[in-house]
Formats: structure tokens, C-alpha cells, sequence
């Protein structure tokens, strides 16, 4: 039976999946500083429109409608917002419990340092005892030790809806 995809666009579609997800990662974990650096981004954008004038000839222009314009055509033309927008998305539909993984698993990065390392990450420890912590904190639960396992199944879960909200903003998906 002749095959739908050959090995090469298989290999592709993998890459760019990857990719994908490895964004994810990262716009998740470095959410507060990417979304700074964007708007100062932004912002610099924003100010050299100002300075290239507003109105034609002798007319006043309309400034406020040029700069909310020159403001959507940034966040268009950046896939940047679209990432940025994905993550604020996602952490919106998460469950309470899975906003504190996502806090810690931010936590780990700025604890670890972003070392890396042979076998275990070093973030899974980190996150295992530090959720435990917080839900013995928010829930009085004594017992509420998370296995490697169900750390690891709940980041690819967050990482994946992450890639799935990213997808349906890039491609303007409305419905389903």
C-alpha cells in the first residue's frame, strides 16, 4: 500500500513539533520576563510610528487611531504575541492545582539555575517537594506527595495545551 506522507515530511512534521514544544517550555517558564521584553519591543516600535508623523501635509492626522493601528500591526506581525497570548490563555484554564505546579516548575528554572544534567532533570526533585509543600499549605493536606511520573504527565500536559491554544491563535482556527 502506497503511504500518505513520505519519510522526509515525517521527519519535518517531528522538527517542527519539537519546536513547538520547546517554545512552549520556554514561554512558559520565562512568561514575566518575555512578556517585558516584548512591550519594551513594542513600546520602542510605538515611539518611532510617533516620530515619522501622523497627519498628511498640513493636516492634524488622527494619533490616537494611528498608534492603536501601528499597536495591532506589531502583535500581527509578532509571533511573539501569539506565544505570549497562549501562555496568558493556558494559565487561565488550568485548574487551581495546576497553577501551583506552573509556579513552582517557574521556580525551579530561577532555583536550578537552568542546569543541566545527565539522567533525572533536577527540576523534577524541586518540584516534587516544593508542590507538595504549597498543597499542604493551601489544602491542609498531609499527604500530597506527586510521583516523577505524574510531574513529568502534568508539565506535558501544560506544555501541549500551550502548543494547541498557540496553533489555533496562529492559524485562526474559530471552530472546530
Amino acid at each position: 500500500m502506497n503511504e500518505l506522507i513520505t519519510q522526509q515530511e515525517s521527519e519535518g512534521v517531528e522538527k517542527r513539533r519539537k519546536r513547538l514544544r520547546g517554545m512552549a517550555a520556554d514561554y512558559l517558564l520565562n512568561y514575566d520576563r518575555k512578556r517585558k521584553e516584548y512591550e519594551a519591543r513594542k513600546e520602542d516600535f510605538l515611539a518611532e510610528s510617533r516620530k515619522q508623523g501622523n497627519g498628511h501635509g498640513s493636516q492634524p492626522g488622527k494619533p490616537t487611531e494611528t498608534q492603536a493601528v501601528a499597536s495591532v500591526a506589531f502583535d500581527e506581525k509578532n509571533e511573539e504575541s501569539k506565544w505570549l497570548k497562549a501562555v496568558e490563555i493556558t494559565q487561565r484554564g488550568l485548574s487551581d492545582r495546576k497553577r501551583i505546579f506552573l509556579k513552582v516548575r517557574r521556580e525551579a528554572i530561577t532555583k536550578s539555575g537552568g542546569a543541566l544534567s545527565f539522567g533525572r532533570p533536577p527540576w523534577r526533585i524541586y518540584v516534587q517537594r516544593r508542590y507538595s509543600e504549597e498543597m499542604r499549605k493551601r489544602y491542609l493536606q498531609l499527604e500530597s506527595w506527586i510521583s516523577e511520573r505524574n510531574v513529568s504527565a502534568i508539565w506535558q500536559d501544560i506544555v501541549s495545551r500551550t502548543v494547541e491554544t498557540f496553533y489555533i491563535l496562529d492559524n485562526k482556527v474559530t471552530s472546530f
